[in-house]
């Protein structure tokens, strides 16, 4: 399980790019091989995940639900300000972006990378 702080900077990582390219959040969450949550060939667990949040999430569900509500209403600050990219690095090696950006810092088990625009 992610610390709230490192939800907070995935959410915002989320918010920063839907703002760069224009795009609502939804539209940025959902863009093809951007967040592997919603990639094809997913294990079970993953597809679970997707398909049932609530369910999967239980009461974590609502906490993440009401830090994006904060997030939105402007009453969590950035805490990795810039960032557009992050990965696990308890879970994957380093993806190939990761050595074209600037690292930012690691919150939990997920670091976080500014990549200018192509």
């Amino acid at each position: 399980y992610e610390p709230e702080r490192g939800i907070e900077a995935v959410a915002w990582v989320i918010l920063t790019r839907a703002e760069r390219k224009g795009m609502t959040i939804k539209e940025t969450v959902l863009k093809p091989a951007q967040f592997s949550c919603w990639n094809t060939g997913l294990p079970d667990n993953l597809i679970y995940l997707r398909d049932n949040p609530k369910e999967a999430l239980g009461g974590r569900f609502y906490k993440i639900r009401h830090i994006v509500i904060d997030i939105l209403n402007g009453r969590i600050p950035n805490p990795t300000p810039g960032a557009t990219h992050y990965y696990s690095h308890c879970l994957v090696a380093a993806p190939f972006w990761a050595k074209h950006g600037e690292f930012l810092g690691e919150i939990g088990c997920h670091s976080f990378y500014r990549l200018e625009e192509q």
